[in-house]
């Protein structure tokens, strides 16, 4: 009988490790083994209440059903459908196959499950394309070229921010790190791969994207970068860093792309002094999250109780773990790590302050009850509550920026490019929806040939970006 209890216990132990290791976890961080342990302590529960009784079996046929759905149930046809024959027949004919399918389900499922740790650590860029970047125009001037995700303009907002706010005098202070800060810049669309892909492709048209099939490793690709190559053409050495939303550098050889994804980071949660219990408690709505999040691959879900112990009844906390994944790409930013030399260039793509609202105008994590979200994920929660959110995350982001200027400021050979993709869209789908609140963000150009200061008037994002381009490009 403590055989049947043992590879119950191994099952449900096998269920979180694995799937936490592929949601970026490491295997030297407490979480997987945390939760696997937990899980096992509740296998043991339910082995010792049902073990000498009929309902051992359907209970082990639905651990390991459990376990399938996670790691099996997108594998294909005709690896689930005799997988799930088993299950099947495990629930049916336990008693006479328990000798055989017992032990063998649970060997199965802890290799299975526990191959993850080969691996090895995860890496919050994935480097592809060109091994180095490689420029062949030294005598040309370096570009940065930053999209902050969501950068609303400051005269968008629906309310003032109180004075002593760091982020109330945001389009002054950047006039005066050196930018021409055009503080009412419209982008053509509010939807990223809309946004971006009429930036790269130096236009104003809204549809120089695809959508992938499901299940690429991008959702939307660019479909003319034509920026990248008039650079490269240029003699160019160029660096891309981009999301696994938006595909820019489409398998190029010679750019050196680095690609971060939107979720599955969540050991960047081990690296900000958290306690164990806030940690668990994040890993725990992690895989709930994912079990939601992807209904089309998981049939098993977490309960609302679930939800509820973890979150208090919160269900949209998206893809919380990519602010702090970007803060440490800013973190490289502003130490240099990713600063191009002459004739070299640099185009990221960053997601923030993009929500979830989940940091410190200082940049410290705030506690979860603490996190804010657009008006359409938080029905209880107050507009100026949410823009509060908002701007101490744009605090945040604009220090990381600052930081990098004040790093570069002693080279006149350096063209910096900083603007959003669109608005905060704070107020998308509310009775409080704005076309300003979309679609309304800010252009902010440093580097020879551009006087500091601030302009108010109103003018297209993309276009001006096409102008500034012909200008530092020549054509």
């Amino acid at each position: 009988m403590k055989a049947r209890v043992a590879c119950l216990a191994a099952v449900m132990a096998a269920i979180p490790f694995g799937h936490l290791l592929n949601l970026g976890y490491s295997p030297m961080d407490l979480e997987p083994w945390v939760l696997a342990l937990v899980m096992a302590l509740i296998g043991v529960i339910l082995g010792a209440l049902t073990v000498y009784n009929r309902a051992f079996g359907p209970v082990y046929a639905l651990a390991v059903y459990w376990f399938a759905d996670v790691y099996i149930y997108d594998k294909g046809v005709l690896l689930a459908l005799p997988l799930f024959a088993f299950i099947f027949a495990l629930a049916l004919a336990f008693r006479r196959i328990e000798d055989w399918a017992l032990p063998g389900s649970a060997v199965f499922a802890v290799m299975f499950s526990f191959s993850a740790i080969l691996q090895g650590s995860p890496q919050t860029l994935k480097w592809t394309g060109a091994a180095e970047v490689i420029s062949v125009a030294p005598g040309r001037p370096a570009l940065v070229h930053l999209v902050l995700d969501e950068l609303m303009s400051p005269l968008a907002a629906p309310a003032t921010l109180p004075p002593d706010h760091p982020a109330a005098q945001m389009l002054d202070e950047l006039a005066s790190k050196g930018f021409a800060v055009f503080s009412r810049a419209r982008s053509v669309s509010f939807s990223t791969q809309k946004s971006l892909g009429a930036v790269v492709g130096r236009t104003e048209s809204r549809y120089k994207f695809v959508k992938n099939p499901t299940g690429s490793a991008y959702t939307y690709s660019s479909t003319a970068p034509v920026l990248f190559d008039q650079l490269e053409a240029l003699g160019y050495g160029v660096t891309i860093i981009q999301t696994n939303f938006l595909d820019l550098c489409l398998g190029s050889l010679t750019i050196r792309c680095g690609t971060y994804t939107r979720a599955d980071n969540m050991g960047v949660f081990t690296r900000h002094g958290l306690g164990l219990g806030t940690r668990l408690k994040l890993a725990s709505l992690a895989l709930h999250l994912d079990y939601v999040r992807n209904k089309s691959r998981h049939r098993v879900v977490l309960y609302d109780m679930l939800s509820w112990l973890i979150t208090g009844g919160e269900l949209n906390h998206g893809y919380f773990s990519r602010p702090l994944v970007v803060l440490e790409l800013l973190d490289a930013l502003r130490d240099g790590r990713f600063t191009p030399a002459a004739g070299q260039a640099l185009f990221a793509h960053l997601l923030l302050p993009h929500f979830p609202y989940i940091l410190t105008s200082e940049c410290k994590l705030k506690s979860v009850k603490d996190w804010t979200y657009p008006a359409r994920k938080s029905d209880h929660v107050q507009m100026d509550e949410i823009y509060r959110g908002y701007w101490d995350q744009v605090a945040c982001v604009l220090d990381r920026v600052y930081a990098f200027v004040d790093s570069t400021s002693g080279r006149d050979d350096l063209l910096v490019v900083m603007h959003g993709d669109h608005g905060s869209r704070i107020s998308k789908n509310t009775v409080d929806e704005t076309s300003a609140d979309l679609r309304l963000s800010i252009l902010a150009v440093r580097g020879h040939g551009f006087t500091p200061g601030l302009n108010n008037t109103e003018v297209g994002l993309q276009s001006s970006l096409n102008s500034l381009y012909t200008g530092f490009i020549g054509r």
